[in-house]
């Protein structure tokens, strides 16, 4: 049996932030009108829509008891949180709720410890060795390499080759 990806489209940091500051005040049968709402003009596509939506609140909402109180956290720090900030609280609540993501980012942080570039089918063929070779994995791996590209965490140079964005 193969494992569940579900991460399987690009996210935008604004929906990630519209989210978290809606998550805070609002019903969670209200949170997918809302989401819904405010997604229309973004994301014209019904379905692409409310898979978007399905994996908003996942990440922020749909939260294993688990990790409840990191939730809780995560929200409260979320409210004076600078940008980078909140990009942090995203992708932490990102890895808890994907664990495809979570392998994605080991994977390119164990290459760029290695090698100042990863390209992008190199990075494939380690992610299809633990989750399968599948179009599923190939859409999730370009869904996960487009949301960290729109958010400024990698630079992508010719030919598919992802570099880390900021030198400390």
């Amino acid at each position: 049996m193969s494992k569940p990806v579900g991460f399987d489209q690009k996210l935008q940091l604004n929906h990630l932030d519209f989210t978290a500051n809606e998550l805070r005040c609002t019903e969670r049968k209200a949170m997918y009108i809302k989401l819904n709402e405010y997604l229309d003009d973004e994301i014209r596509g019904l379905k692409s829509r409310k898979n978007a939506i399905t994996m908003l609140m996942k990440i922020w909402c749909l939260v294993d008891s688990d990790h409840q109180e990191l939730q809780k956290t995560a929200l409260s720090l979320f409210l004076q949180a600078t940008q980078e900030e909140k990009l942090l609280l995203h992708w932490g609540m990102i890895l808890l709720a994907y664990p495809f993501f979570k392998a994605v980012s080991e994977e390119m942080g164990n290459f760029l410890k290695l090698q100042s570039e990863v390209p992008s089918q190199q990075l494939g063929r380690q992610i299809k060795l633990l989750y399968g070779d599948r179009r599923r994995v190939e859409v999730a791996l370009g869904a996960v390499l487009g949301s960290i590209y729109a958010w400024e965490v990698v630079q992508r140079g010719k030919g598919n080759i992802y570099i880390h964005f900021r030198e400390e």
